[in-house]
């Protein structure tokens, strides 16, 4: 079978990016095993911001964003807007925010310039494009208002990023420099990360399943809620807000993951499948999970736990970013990437072509990657709490064997031999 050759580049793109994404993941998960100690001791030192910007930046965005590169025209059926200069944006938002991340850990000051330069006309690129393309298109329903929603967060948090380099170097605002970061930190996890996988969920959980008939009343509530409970919740944090503030944001990230795992439970009982995949189950897991965050964020709120605020908050975004966020991006890309492996040994002649994407994938080394990632990051995020380097270290490597275990499930993908079958394209 031969895909139409923009398809097949357009996928091609797709996949090198998640490639890329997957050996920042690699990076970060070794450079984590390696200052283990100054995680536990010195949340705000030179190389954990290193440390949270290359999983944030190089990792869960770039995926997040090369994913829309692959499903906006998909979910809108249009091209993307100015699409030539989208894969320029990206290469240099993948310089960027790789120069960036490493600046920090040098107190580079021209190297972090440079970086934040860099990424900032990637993204500012890749921003356009998709802005243009969702405008052109005018088709709005919660997937599509939740992806302008937070391509907008993103892009107020590139310009608050900028501000903080700024007054990292000018001290123009002394505030800034102790709780700017917090804000900061939770706007991207709750207003871009959750409100995108939110958003992103009501259109592939159902196409993943293939789910039919089904009514999903709670949509709006959850990625609204979602949405608002991040800038509630970034300002709060930014200017110390008093505890019923505190406990009215965390309230809302509880109702926004309660309607969404109601309308999920909704979404799997009219599903077409009669097994539900490991990859779906653990992106509904790493949902409770959240919600389980939200309890801590209760008790710290409450005064309840006695570690500093800057450690809970510390344990908090680790358990965010890693086990909610970092556990719904691993088990997605299960998905994702053996239909654009599909799509490219469809173009290739001399390549046979299985008759179901995911007959790519080893589906033991899939369960082995994702389940190691979660336990991973489980580890990773009670050694914080607990102080225990070695706990840390255990939980960073069997992270970076998840990379690993995914890497070699794509080459085995790409290099798969065997018989003619009649080719379909069902994930």
């Amino acid at each position: 079978m031969h895909v139409p050759s923009q398809t097949y580049n357009h996928a091609r793109n797709v996949l090198t990016l998640l490639l890329i994404a997957q050996g920042f993941l690699l990076v970060w998960a070794s450079l984590q095993r390696l200052i283990a100690p100054q995680l536990i001791g010195f949340p705000y030192s030179p190389n954990i911001l290193s440390l949270t910007h290359l999983i944030t930046l190089g990792w869960a965005s770039l995926i997040c964003l090369a994913a829309l590169y692959q499903l906006l025209p998909v979910l809108l059926q249009q091209p993307l807007a100015w699409r030539g200069m989208v894969d320029w944006s990206f290469g240099a938002f993948v310089v960027g925010s790789g120069l960036f991340s490493w600046a920090f850990s040098q107190a580079a000051a021209h190297w972090l310039i440079s970086g934040a330069v860099l990424l900032s006309l990637g993204l500012l690129g890749i921003l356009a494009s998709y802005g243009r393309t969702l405008w052109v298109a005018q088709q709005w329903d919660v997937t599509t208002i939740g992806i302008s929603l937070a391509l907008t967060t993103l892009t107020i948090q590139l310009l608050i990023g900028i501000a903080l380099v700024i007054n990292r170097s000018m001290l123009v605002w002394p505030s800034l420099v102790a709780y700017g970061p917090l804000g900061h930190a939770t706007l991207g996890v709750l207003g871009w990360f959750s409100t995108l996988t939110l958003a992103l969920s009501y259109r592939l959980l159902p196409m993943f399943t293939l789910a039919h008939g089904y009514v999903c009343r709670w949509r709006w509530v959850a990625v609204l809620s979602m949405n608002f409970a991040a800038y509630a919740t970034g300002l709060a944090l930014w200017y110390q807000a008093p505890q019923w503030i505190m406990l009215s944001c965390v309230s809302l990230i509880v109702l926004s993951i309660s309607a969404w795992l109601a309308d999920v439970q909704t979404i799997l009982k009219h599903r077409i499948r009669r097994h539900v995949e490991s990859p779906i189950k653990l992106f509904v897991v790493a949902g409770a999970w959240l919600l389980i965050c939200s309890g801590w964020a209760i008790a710290a709120s409450l005064g309840w736990l006695s570690n500093s605020g800057v450690k809970q908050f510390q344990v908090l975004f680790m358990a965010a970013m890693q086990g909610w966020i970092g556990l719904a991006i691993m088990t997605m890309l299960h998905k994702i990437i053996p239909f654009l492996i599909w799509i490219a040994r469809a173009n290739n002649s001399k390549q046979h072509v299985p008759s179901t994407a995911r007959e790519l994938f080893w589906p033991q080394l899939s369960s082995i990657s994702i389940i190691s990632y979660g336990l991973g990051s489980g580890l990773a995020i009670i050694a914080v709490v607990i102080n225990n380097v070695w706990l840390l270290r255990l939980g960073s490597g069997l992270i970076a064997a998840s990379a690993m275990a995914l890497l070699l499930n794509c080459w085995h993908g790409l290099r798969l031999e065997q018989s003619t079958k009649q080719i379909g394209m069902r994930l």
